[in-house]
């Protein structure tokens, strides 16, 4: 027996002030209110938040609920602590933001409230980037990197040529469709992995727009051109 299709809906967190909260979400998100509830019995009062572009006519597809209100024991009985707090550990809610600029502006106007705890963070430092492109049938990708004894974060970074062929190519079937092509790109993304090891390749954007691409058309006129790296040439 196989568990049925499920889908994960909403996170429900607890909050000492309803009012606060939802002020918070409305400064510094673009996030809605689509319910909000005060349950006549448990006299629990409810907000239902959620992204813009996930509020449908019928709902929205995920939402966060906050809840204020003391524990109805009669109904979970006396077991359950009652705790309001921050997220212990690592746990987190993730909120993305278009640009780091916007990161920036939003953390500046929490300072500018009192309200910010911690600054932004930037991680994984652009330290090079690959070249995807067709040779013939296959994909190969140029790698640039800096230099590695030279690598410090508040400097304009040179990124160098490294070497024409990052990973061992993958073969393209003449008649592979966009999907057959777009996967093919992503196995030589992911092969490139083991040869920088202790980095780490961001293909968010590809894996986003790798769908809209017409591949065919390009891998086509890449055939026609019978284009060479310029390290061949």
């Amino acid at each position: 027996m196989t568990a049925p299709i499920a889908l994960l809906t909403h996170i429900a967190l607890p909050v000492r002030n309803l009012a606060a909260q939802l002020a918070f979400y409305e400064r510094y998100t673009t996030m809605r209110v689509v319910s909000t509830r005060e349950d006549p019995e448990t006299k629990l009062r409810t907000a239902w938040l959620a992204n813009e572009r996930d509020i449908t006519p019928g709902g929205a597809r995920f939402v966060i609920v906050l809840i204020e209100g003391s524990i109805p024991r009669d109904i979970v009985g006396d077991e359950m602590k009652e705790e309001f707090t921050f997220l212990t550990s690592f746990s987190h809610l993730g909120i993305s933001l278009d640009t780091r600029e916007d990161v920036d502006r939003v953390a500046a106007m929490a300072k500018q409230d009192g309200t910010l705890v911690l600054g932004p963070m930037y991680r994984n430092e652009i330290v090079g980037y690959i070249r995807l492109h067709f040779l013939g049938s296959q994909v190969r990708g140029e790698y640039y990197g800096v230099n590695r004894r030279r690598i410090v974060r508040t400097r304009t970074k040179q990124l160098e040529y490294r070497t024409w062929k990052l990973a061992p190519e993958v073969d393209i079937p003449r008649d592979a469709t966009d999907s057959d092509i777009f996967s093919a790109v992503i196995r030589y993304v992911d092969d490139g992995r083991t040869e920088v090891k202790g980095r780490f390749i961001d293909d968010s954007q590809l894996i986003m727009l790798g769908p809209y691409i017409n591949w065919r058309e390009l891998y086509e006129n890449n055939l026609s051109r019978k284009q060479m790296p310029p390290s061949m040439k």
